[in-house]
């Protein structure tokens, strides 16, 4: 019994305390990211290498694969922004690329991102702290 609480005392004590939601999001507001890893559209006859298709969308096969920028209009872009490869139509993200874009919907991008053709990308610092 003794153990027990002792371990469980131990692990609630490794908790930290100063992480929280508005932590978070600070950090993911403040420092740059990979493209996120999430389903998308399918909206060609393959799926991006690396992702399969279920249902309308583009699954990834592992959480290893890059990210790809979502679609939003229901047609692949015409080229991808520089540092994105062409993945059978899809723009996807390189390993060492910690930026995180979008589509451009309209004529701005939302508020902490900037414009780059027809990408908007988020507004961000290289996270340069030792890890």
């Amino acid at each position: 019994m003794f153990l027990k609480v002792f371990s469980t005392t131990l692990l609630l004590a490794q908790i930290p305390t100063n992480v929280n939601e508005n932590s978070c999001a600070k950090f993911s507001s403040t420092y740059c990211t990979n493209q996120p890893v999430v389903p998308v559209v399918k909206v060609s006859q393959k799926c991006p290498s690396g992702y399969f298709a279920n249902g309308g969308y583009c699954f990834p096969l592992t959480k290893d694969v890059m990210g790809i920028i979502p679609i939003y209009n229901g047609e692949l872009p015409n080229e991808c922004p520089i540092g994105y490869r062409n993945n059978r139509g899809y723009c996807q993200s390189s390993p060492k690329l910690k930026k995180n874009a979008i589509p451009l919907i309209g004529e701005k991008c939302p508020r902490g991102y900037l414009r780059n053709k027809s990408f908007c990308f988020k507004n961000c610092e290289i996270d340069d702290r030792k890890k």
